[in-house]
């Protein structure tokens, strides 16, 4: 049988690429101000090649249950995984910038969650 564990703030990212987001109009606007800020020139149409990287941190636990003995002191498998905001930066001509905007990060970060979701961590 394996043990129960749990993790806290363990550090995650996943790179999505923009072309496959749709985001409202304030969003691309913001990016494209963000890239000029940075002295780059960029459109909303080459912020569509442009990756987004998405830092998370994750806490959660895991119990693989008990399936032998008594029944009454039997339980199903039980599992936690909650992943926060770290971090958003897009990289535009090889430079990542920081999306200092909380709102707008976060609208990014919850656009991507099942993304998220499914990034395998190591321990």
């Amino acid at each position: 049988m394996g043990k129960s564990y749990s993790w806290n703030n363990v550090y995650g990212e996943i790179t999505v690429d923009f072309e496959n987001s749709s985001f409202e109009q304030n969003v691309l606007d913001y990016l494209v101000s963000l890239a000029k800020k940075n002295d780059l020139t960029v459109s909303e149409d080459g912020l569509l090649y442009s990756p987004v990287t998405i830092g998370f941190l994750s806490s959660g636990h895991y119990d693989p249950g008990k399936y032998y003995g008594p029944w009454e002191d039997s339980y199903p498998e039980e599992e936690s995984d909650e992943r926060e905001m770290e971090s958003v930066s897009i990289w535009i001509d090889d430079k990542e910038i920081d999306i200092g905007d909380k709102k707008i990060a976060e609208i990014i970060f919850s656009q991507h969650s099942e993304q998220i979701q499914e990034v395998e961590l190591e321990f």
